[in-house]
């Protein structure tokens, strides 16, 4: 396969077993290469000769960091003054709400 020269192909829709029948409008691969493809690589797939059926090749690209996968193991400070208010404040409302039912069951009586 023509792709499988820039990267591993992970999928496509329609699946390989069904590209024979040509029976599909759309056709999507996801490629997954280590490096970004370079424009020259992406012009040789865009341009690259297929059935006249095809309109046009689009590229989408997306870069996994993995700086961002390990992000949710790190911590934060936050002022305990601050934490207390939110506390306080949570406590008031939920006294509130407590207060709102009552007042709501009684009407109900």
């Amino acid at each position: 396969n023509y792709l499988q020269r820039f990267g591993e192909i992970l999928t496509t829709a329609p699946p390989f077993s069904q590209l024979a029948e040509e029976n599909f409008a759309i056709f999507k691969a996801v490629l997954i290469s280590e490096k970004p493809l370079t424009l020259e690589e992406q012009q040789k797939i865009i341009t690259f000769p297929v059935n006249d059926g095809v309109e046009k090749v689009y590229i989408r690209e997306w870069t996994y960091r993995k700086e961002e996968s390990s992000s949710f193991n790190k911590t934060i400070r936050v002022d305990t003054e601050q934490i207390d208010e939110l506390i306080k404040q949570l406590e008031k409302l939920s006294a509130i709400k407590t207060a709102l039912c009552h007042l709501y069951s009684l009407k109900k009586q």
